[in-house]
């Protein structure tokens, strides 16, 4: 999941360098924008949303190359989904919060449920395949 850990340490080291110059945390201003001016404007709620489109299928991506690597076996599209509000939430955490460490932090968590989810997988699996093959299938 390098790549993941990436694209948000990338948004952590943005919002961290902009509050250390001014004391505050901005937000995505993609993400501010958006949820201002998308019942408002029609142009700026596809733009904003193309945006996110991209962030996702980026993610997306990441998550396609880490199953070829044999590291994630999930479903890919609605877990980038999931990855990618993880992140506009925590960057609206750390906005509100005015804390950019809260992007940190949640990331180091969405990665270990991520893993948690497919070592349950891996154990569910092993499960399934010991009871086939002691019912002698």
């Amino acid at each position: 999941f390098v790549r993941i850990r990436q694209l948000f340490a990338r948004h952590h080291a943005l919002q961290a360098a902009v509050f250390k110059a001014s004391g505050f945390v901005p937000g995505c201003p993609f993400l501010n924008l958006g949820s201002e001016m998308s019942t408002l404007d029609d142009l700026v709620r596809e733009r904003v949303g193309e945006i996110m489109r991209r962030q996702v299928a980026y993610i997306e991506s990441a998550l396609r190359e880490a199953q070829q690597d044999g590291d994630f076996d999930g479903e890919p599209v609605q877990t980038a989904r999931s990855l990618f509000a993880s992140l506009s939430g925590l960057m609206l955490q750390a906005k509100i919060g005015n804390r950019p460490d809260v992007i940190q932090d949640g990331i180091e968590h969405a990665l270990s449920c991520l893993s948690h989810a497919a070592s349950r997988d891996l154990v569910e699996t092993a499960r399934r395949s010991n009871a086939l093959a002691a019912s002698g299938i």
